[in-house]
């Protein structure tokens, strides 16, 4: 079971506390922002590669090539928040560790987020940017992952890909994916009180901003109404002690039982995106499992 420390560690580290105990400041702050930007790369991780930046359908895409110890894989990796923050500080420690443990040249698309937009911009753009990489490498060295919302970003789009025909990448990586916007599951009510991050109130407000006049049950908006057959093989990194959890877990055991390939790692008592601490054991043997799965 993960300590008492990692959890405190990981949520003062990645959130300063539970960032959705006041639904409504957390909210009211993100309906009323000005325009915002993520944080910058660290100095130490833009030393090891070359940082490339376009734009795809009018959205930010960064390009993270290692100077060093290159591997044949590309790996799409969409950062978490709700659908509506921008990457913080610790995702660029997540993104160094594995881009360290994999040689991966890494891709981060900074999508359009909620409320200023609703999941039309960063579905088109993960579309066309999909189709582009297509073009130039093969598919079975593309890897495609994210945490929390991201990983829930990044599942849907390939469902959609899926759909239209696309060919598929080799692997999926999800940290704590949230699987389901409209947070319908009672079990993950039933874990909010301990979760030391989410919050089901702020969380379905998101989801609503990000459906916007959309069905917020449809497979690339809710994953956990979709199917799994037909992608890739998915690992799912999740802890316990985390509210989208259950969803998780229930995509895991129906691919499973469909014949898809989707692989549940769950470490009891570790908090949402545990692999956010980077320094801790939890973290470190996710890192060495990936590593091994890319070598």
């Amino acid at each position: 079971m993960a300590s008492f420390a990692m959890r405190a560690a990981i949520a003062l580290i990645r959130f300063g506390g539970k960032p959705m105990r006041d639904p409504q400041k957390y909210l009211a702050v993100r309906q009323n922002r000005t325009r915002s930007e993520p944080p910058p790369m660290p100095k130490k991780l833009a030393a090891r590669c070359t940082v490339d930046e376009r734009k795809v359908e009018g959205q930010r895409v960064l390009t993270l090539t290692p100077h060093e110890g290159r591997s044949r894989w590309t790996l799409i990796y969409l950062h978490g928040g709700a659908y509506t923050n921008e990457m913080r500080p610790a995702h660029w420690t997540w993104i160094a560790a594995l881009m360290e443990a994999t040689g991966a040249r890494i891709i981060l698309p900074l999508y359009a987020r909620a409320p200023e937009h609703d999941h039309r911009p960063a579905h088109a753009m993960m579309a066309a940017l999909y189709d582009q990489l297509l073009q130039n490498i093969d598919p079975a060295t593309i890897v495609i992952g994210g945490d929390s919302s991201g990983a829930g970003l990044a599942l849907g789009a390939m469902m959609t890909a899926r759909d239209a025909g696309r060919p598929m990448p080799a692997q999926m990586l999800l940290f704590a994916p949230w699987l389901d916007i409209t947070c319908a599951n009672p079990l993950g009510a039933a874990i909010e009180a301990r979760d030391p991050m989410l919050g089901l109130e702020a969380a379905r407000t998101c989801g609503q901003w990000w459906a916007g006049d959309a069905d917020p049950t449809l497979p690339h908006l809710s994953p956990a109404f979709g199917t799994a057959l037909g992608l890739p093989p998915i690992h799912i990194y999740q802890g316990s002690l985390d509210m989208v959890a259950p969803d998780a877990v229930a995509f895991a055991e129906t691919g499973r039982a469909a014949g898809a390939n989707v692989t549940l790692h769950l470490y009891e008592g570790a908090p949402h995106v545990f692999v956010a601490a980077v320094f801790t054991r939890e973290a470190k043997e996710v890192l060495a499992h990936i590593k091994g799965l890319l070598a």
